[in-house]
This record gives C-alpha cells, sequence and structure tokens, in this order.
C-alpha cells in the first residue's frame, strides 16, 4: 500500500516528498553553519598555512582545546599567538599547536603543530630578534616532563651578528635540565634525601625572565607529591 499524507493544499502528498524537503532542508542549515565565525580550537576551520613539517605533530580537531595566548613584541608587525591542545593523531599522545594571527591584515598567518602540549606563552625580545617562548609539558599522563620552545616571529635583518638568527616562524627546542640536576643546586635540598625520594618529585617550567641586559631564562619550580619530600 502506499502510504501518503496531507499537503498544506489539502491534496495527497507522498511521504518520499516529505523525505527529500527535509533532506533539503537539513543540507540548508548545513550550508549556513558553513557562514559561522570559525572556531580557533578547530584548525581545520583556520585559513593559516601549517607549517608542513610539523604535520606529523597534528591534533585530532576534535580534542582541541585553547590554552594560553599572548601578542608579541614586535610592533611595526605584530602578532597575537594563539595556543592549544590536544590528542596527535598518530600516537594519540598529549600534544599542542601554536597558530599566529596578524594585527595587521586581521587573518592567520602560520599554524605550527607541536610534540607538546604548551600551557603558557610569552614574547621575548633579545639581541634584536622578537620571539615566543613556549612552556609546556611533553609525554604521557603518568610519565611527563616539562618542554620549552621559542618561535622567531619577526623577519628583520640583524646587521653585524657573527651567527644569522632564526628565520620567522623557525621553532627552536630549548633544552631543559633534568630533576636530578635541579636538586642538588639548592642548598636546602639533602642530595641523599632527594636521590631516594625522586619518584616523589616533579618540576615544571613556570614563567620567562626576560630583561635587554641579559639572555632570557626560564623559570622553573620543583614540587613534591609529599609534604616531606624536599625537607
Amino acid at each position: 500500500m502506499n502510504a501518503k499524507a496531507l499537503g498544506i493544499d489539502g491534496y495527497p502528498t507522498s511521504l518520499n516528498s516529505i523525505s527529500s524537503k527535509k533532506q533539503s532542508t537539513e543540507n540548508n542549515e548545513e550550508s549556513l553553519g558553513q557562514n559561522k565565525p570559525s572556531d580557533w580550537s578547530r584548525l581545520i576551520d583556520f585559513d593559516a598555512s601549517i607549517d608542513p613539517i610539523s604535520l606529523k605533530y597534528r591534533t585530532m580537531p576534535q580534542t582541541n582545546l585553547i590554552t594560553c595566548a599572548c601578542s608579541t613584541s614586535n610592533t611595526e608587525n605584530a602578532f597575537l599567538a594563539v595556543c592549544g591542545k590536544g590528542l596527535h593523531c598518530t600516537t594519540s599522545r598529549l600534544g599542542g599547536w601554536v597558530t599566529f594571527i596578524s594585527f595587521r591584515h586581521y587573518t592567520e598567518t602560520r599554524t605550527i603543530h607541536l610534540p607538546f602540549a604548551p600551557s603558557r606563552v610569552e614574547p621575548v625580545f633579545w639581541d634584536g630578534s622578537h620571539y615566543v617562548f613556549l612552556l609546556g609539558e611533553k609525554g604521557s599522563a603518568n610519565n611527563h616532563k616539562p618542554y620549552a620552545m621559542a618561535i622567531r616571529v619577526d623577519s628583520k635583518d640583524c646587521m653585524g651578528q657573527l651567527k644569522a638568527p632564526p628565520i620567522r616562524f623557525q621553532t627552536i627546542d630549548i633544552t631543559l635540565p633534568s630533576v636530578e640536576c635541579l636538586g642538588p643546586l639548592s642548598s636546602e635540598l639533602n642530595q641523599e634525601s632527594f636521590m631516594m625520594r625522586r619518584n616523589e618529585i616533579t618540576y615544571e617550567a613556570v614563567s620567562v625572565s626576560s630583561i635587554p641586559s641579559s639572555p632570557p631564562s626560564i623559570i622553573l619550580v620543583l614540587r613534591s607529591k609529599l609534604p616531606e619530600a624536599l625537607s
């Protein structure tokens, strides 16, 4: 039996016709949704040019979350650096990304996938060049360590330097000392006790110290899982 329903004008209308109209309505809603403002936590919505070298660290769009942001120190062509974290597509481990939005052109200029999850970003000016320093953690939930990276954000020629500076948007991995090296540096820590309780102590990069008269420094903090671990 051919099932039918009454249309608006009172004449019979097949259910197939109703289904096709419903599908058309859904398609129209999807096309309207494409005109909504971009969600900066979804990299597939960015107009930025994604760094091809960093594609191996790309994250799954549905897992991306924005974690921090800052404006760069180069006032002539400044950027808003937006950082986030997500799960890597290949390993499902925690990773991240940074996108630079130009204040001059109001567009996303560069997106770089990262091997770690940034939790803090700070502008730095040193030796005639402008950078952003990204601080965060790398590794699994049970075994992670602090990680730091610098990215140059200007392209001004620095004349007179013995060594050429990095090019714009070039990433520079920063080697941080291990927790075993940090422990004996403090006079308040007993080295023997520190090594015995090594698994109870963690450390993280919390900030960047930057003044024109000296190179930038990264501030590291030791944290204890137990109150007596650092005593």
